[in-house]
């Protein structure tokens, strides 16, 4: 922590490097729980001019995940705002936008909105380059079909991961809620 203030403090730096720090700083205020510190972090890289949108994106989506930690539907509608922001904007990447979709989908899910969670994991897994996120989206809707009663989707999203990655594992739906992992084994074909 002391090493990103030390570079956040200096006059001769890039301010790309000093935003970098900033957002670095403020995820280990996240971690830590320090969670309005860490939001003045991402607050003042949000309001830096002349950086790359990468880094304003990284900070508006850790600046979500930090106002979802904190209580109260308020800090969770701040949170929907920067990731709404950030899937909106094409000037931030593919990626950010497909983060944002994982975690606006994620709140969603933790807050029980299942349909709108199942709607923006669908949305990362169609824009998703990197093949983790990807799966994540899926094995994240397989839960909010599963909390929604739908086991017959879960299974597909289940089949579409296994699919995905060339491995075959013995995963069968027991009911609604529950899953049977008749063997450990994993056989992956090239």
């Amino acid at each position: 922590m002391d090493d990103y203030s030390t570079v956040i403090n200096m006059d001769n730096i890039p301010l790309s490097e000093k935003a970098k720090s900033l957002i670095n700083r403020g995820i280990l205020y996240m971690n830590t729980q320090a969670l309005d510190k860490a939001i003045t972090d991402f607050n003042a890289v949000y309001k830096m001019n002349g950086i790359p949108p990468e880094l304003t994106g990284k900070a508006l989506l850790n600046r979500g995940a930090t106002y979802f930690r904190k209580l109260g539907e308020q800090y969770q509608n701040y949170a929907f705002r920067d990731y709404y922001t950030v899937i909106s904007d094409s000037s931030y990447s593919k990626k950010l936008r497909t983060q944002a979709y994982f975690n606006r989908g994620d709140s969603f899910r933790t807050r029980g909105e299942f349909d709108n969670a199942i709607t923006d994991f669908t949305e990362s897994i169609k824009i998703a380059e990197d093949m983790d996120i990807k799966i994540y989206s899926y094995l994240q809707r397989v839960l909010c079909y599963i909390a929604i009663g739908n086991s017959k989707l879960a299974q597909q999203d289940i089949h579409s991961v296994l699919v995905t990655n060339n491995v075959l594992l013995n995963i069968f739906l027991i009911d609604d809620t529950e899953f049977e992992y008749p063997s450990r084994e994993i056989i992956t074909y090239d």
